[in-house]
């Protein structure tokens, strides 16, 4: 019988070599073969999200959380896809339980930071997000992600035509758009956190 690290290890070697309805196959069979592991369903969002099929990332994350309601990973991701598909409520409502998580644990410093953007307060979004990549030190390609999050409120913070009052207003135009290349989630796989 194929142990569980074994599986993953042979899928996340293989993935980068496969076409995108081939991995969708592959992980679609794993999600199948291992239904009490949440972890092969991340990844299968992350396929989705990459393929632009939202509807069905976002099924795959929620089916993820109801094999494992303290995978916080993804709960974070699904939050984020939510947030970058317009839907800051939901996002809100999904990010919730990471309340639970340490004070400084990156991904309850990254939903401050949503939750900041969601109110149009962008100067406290930065804040948080430089905060919480600074706690990150177990998944890096997120501290990226987040980065470029940062990157774009400094360009909303300094345009010479935005008034302290419109910079407000920027912050629910800022394009989030949800990691969706797969050596982020590689990372996260190592553990449920």
């Amino acid at each position: 019988m194929e142990k569980v690290t074994d599986y993953l290890s042979s899928i996340l070697r293989s993935l980068p070599q496969m076409d995108s309805v081939t991995a969708e196959q592959i992980l679609s069979d794993a999600v199948l073969r291992h239904p009490g592991d949440a972890r092969p369903l991340l990844l299968l969002a992350a396929q989705y999200a990459h393929a632009q099929q939202m509807d069905r990332a976002e099924a795959c994350y929620i089916e993820a959380l109801q094999r494992a309601p303290d995978f916080s990973i993804a709960r974070f991701q699904l939050g984020l896809l939510q947030f970058s598909c317009g839907r800051p409520a939901a996002a809100l409502a999904t990010f919730a339980p990471l309340d639970h998580l340490p004070g400084e644990h990156a991904l309850r410093l990254f939903k401050n930071a949503f939750t900041c953007l969601a109110r149009d307060q962008l100067q406290e979004a930065r804040t948080w997000l430089e905060q919480g990549i600074a706690s990150n030190r177990e998944n890096p390609p997120l501290n990226s992600d987040m980065q470029k999050i940062v990157r774009q409120i400094d360009l909303q913070l300094s345009s010479p035509h935005q008034s302290a009052g419109t910079a407000q207003a920027g912050a629910a135009s800022l394009p989030v758009a949800p990691p969706t290349e797969q050596h982020f989630l590689v990372s996260a796989y190592n553990k449920l956190h």
